[in-house]
C-alpha cells in the first residue's frame, strides 16, 4: 500500500467489508495510536489495554458488516 492512500470513511468500510487486507491495515496505521489513548484511558494496566484494543480490531473485522454508518 502506498503510504500517501488515503480513504474517506465510506471507502474505507466498502474496503473492509470485502475483507480487504490492506485497507485493514490502514484503518490499524491511522487509528490505533488515538484508540489506544482512550483506552489507556479507561484500563490504566498497560497490559490489559493492548488486549482490549487487540479485541477491539478483532471484532471490527469480524462484525464489519453490521456496521451501519447511521448509527455513528
Amino acid at each position: 500500500m502506498n503510504s500517501n492512500t488515503t480513504y474517506s470513511e465510506q471507502e474505507l468500510v466498502d474496503l473492509l467489508q470485502q475483507r480487504n487486507q490492506k485497507a485493514f491495515g490502514y484503518l490499524y496505521d491511522h487509528y490505533s495510536a488515538s484508540l489506544y489513548g482512550i483506552v489507556n484511558a479507561i484500563v490504566l494496566d498497560k497490559e490489559s489495554a493492548n488486549d482490549v484494543l487487540q479485541q477491539v480490531f478483532i471484532n471490527i473485522w469480524k462484525k464489519i458488516e453490521s456496521y451501519d454508518a447511521s448509527k455513528g
